[in-house]
């Protein structure tokens, strides 16, 4: 079988190209974080409400369709089983501010995010509402997994 060297060249470059990780520059992290923040500070404490998607109440999937498509123009799965499925997936020490962070709760509930940097993120909580976590012991034991979209 004859092997044509443009194509083992063309493979090799891809999978060198996939496996390198791609650190964000310190001006799109800046930039993600102010339009995260700004987005945040007009939805802080909204009460968490399943299935709802306004000011009366956002439950964490809806409130990451509404931060994705206001803030950057960006149309993301309104369920966390279907965003778990969305973009690229990134471990928990790969996240960049403006990835998506999943969690599994137990056996059926799942939960969804945006990361923020300093192992804090953005979400809907059933208790807080709206709120920025930090990824404490409770968190890391629940991580799941991290999904890039932008």
């Amino acid at each position: 079988m004859k092997i044509n060297l443009k194509i083992i060249i063309l493979l090799f470059a891809i999978f060198i190209g996939g496996c390198s990780s791609t650190k964000i520059s310190s001006k799109e992290r800046n930039f993600r974080l102010n339009k995260i923040h700004d987005f945040y500070s007009n939805w802080k404490g909204t009460k968490y409400k399943y299935g709802g998607m306004n000011k009366h109440g956002v439950d964490c999937s809806g409130l990451m369709v509404l931060l994705y498509s206001h803030e950057f123009h960006k149309k993301i799965p309104r369920t966390t089983k279907t965003i778990a499925k969305f973009g690229k997936e990134v471990d928990l020490n790969e996240l960049e501010v403006g990835d998506l962070i999943l969690f599994k709760i137990n056996w059926s509930t799942r939960h969804v995010g945006v990361y923020i940097g300093n192992k804090k993120f953005i979400h809907s909580s059933r208790r807080k509402g709206v709120t920025i976590s930090t990824l404490d012991e409770f968190w890391i034991n629940k991580f799941w997994q991290g999904r890039r979209v932008l």
